[in-house]
């Protein structure tokens, strides 16, 4: 019988025609943080490969708003940056910037 086919504990050396083997060791010590990040290194790699795909592959026409509606902080900085008054039923008509009802707002003087 071979000495290979022995079952042996693997720290035991094996001795075969004079020379001794010795096991190999299979995995050196590490930290628990290197074993993690080892475990978690696929799963970064796909997340951070669909949001490069998503930042190449996005549609550019998303981003700009077509309909000249924008979000601002206060009214008056609203008032003074819209191009025109907006009508009700209009895009950019906000109720709450129609201090007299009248269906207008951002109007420069209130009637």
């Amino acid at each position: 019988m071979s000495p290979w086919k022995r079952s042996r504990q693997p720290d035991q050396s094996v001795k075969v025609r004079g020379v001794t083997y010795r096991p190999l060791r299979r995995r050196r010590w590490q930290p628990g943080w290197v074993r993690f990040l080892h475990k978690l290194s696929f799963p970064l790699g796909v997340v951070a490969l669909l949001f490069v795909a998503s930042y190449l592959f996005a549609d550019s026409e998303l981003d700009s708003r077509s309909d000249g509606v924008s979000n601002f902080v206060s009214a008056p900085r609203t008032c003074r940056s819209a191009p025109f008054s907006a009508h009700r039923g209009q895009p950019g008509y906000w109720s709450h910037l129609d201090r007299d009802n009248d269906g207008i707002s951002c109007e420069p003087r209130p009637r």
